[in-house]
């Protein structure tokens, strides 16, 4: 009979450690579930749990994180040349851009100045650059006839007079202004290049009645220097 009551006490204790147990694993489970601070919490009479997480980044303090943009190759790190912190300024390159990427309504009044251009002879292809292409703003060539058009604008040739006063609104006092008669032994060239006109002065052989005047007007821009 003392036997029997010492293996229902043994059975009983075993039991009883065996719910504590469960009991203890449900609690611990149950707290991981609310975060660790209920787990290792004053309030749960248990130790605090130490700062050992500090350490790696949680994705809460993911603001407080400051990435390091500054390496050797194609980042420059922020506001180093009037960039901002979505992105560096440098950071765009030519060979980062597809082609077509860059289009007109894609830039500002005013952004690509004469400045900012650099074309080489080799970039520019064979046949390229044709007169059509050319502004009369820039370079203009003209043919005068004496005719009534031309005797109008000042060319009028009759084998005895040698000065011409040729009107023009493309000439203006920078302008270079280049003259030719294509007539042999005439030699002409332009004087007194002035706001809409300028002077052709001819030697030798003064042009004859019927002749063309033919002169080619370049508007360059003045040197700073």
């Amino acid at each position: 009979m003392v036997k029997n009551n010492h293996a229902l006490t043994i059975t009983t204790i075993i039991g009883t450690m065996f719910l504590t147990s469960m009991i203890i694993s449900i609690h611990i489970h149950s707290a991981y579930a609310r975060g660790p601070s209920s787990l290792f919490g004053r309030a749960n009479g248990l130790l605090p749990l130490p700062n050992i997480l500090s350490s790696s980044p949680s994705s809460d303090r993911g603001s407080e994180i400051t990435p390091n943009v500054s390496d050797n190759s194609n980042n420059v790190s922020p506001n180093a040349g009037g960039g901002n912190n979505k992105i560096p300024d440098g950071s765009i390159t030519t060979s980062k851009l597809a082609d077509g990427a860059v289009t007109n309504p894609k830039l500002a009044p005013d952004a690509v100045t004469s400045d900012k251009i650099q074309v080489n002879t080799d970039d520019i292809a064979s046949d390229a650059i044709t007169g059509n292409k050319i502004p009369e703003s820039f370079m203009k060539r003209v043919t005068l006839a004496d005719d009534s058009d031309g005797n109008s604008k000042g060319w009028n040739p009759n084998g005895v007079g040698g000065r011409f006063d040729i009107t023009d609104p493309s000439v203006s006092r920078n302008s270079i202004v280049v003259v030719n008669t294509f007539h042999a032994n005439t030699e002409c060239s332009a004087f007194d290049v002035n706001d809409g006109t300028f002077s052709v002065h001819c030697g030798g052989s003064l042009p004859a009645n019927g002749s063309e005047l033919h002169y080619l007007i370049i508007n360059l821009p003045q040197s700073q220097s």
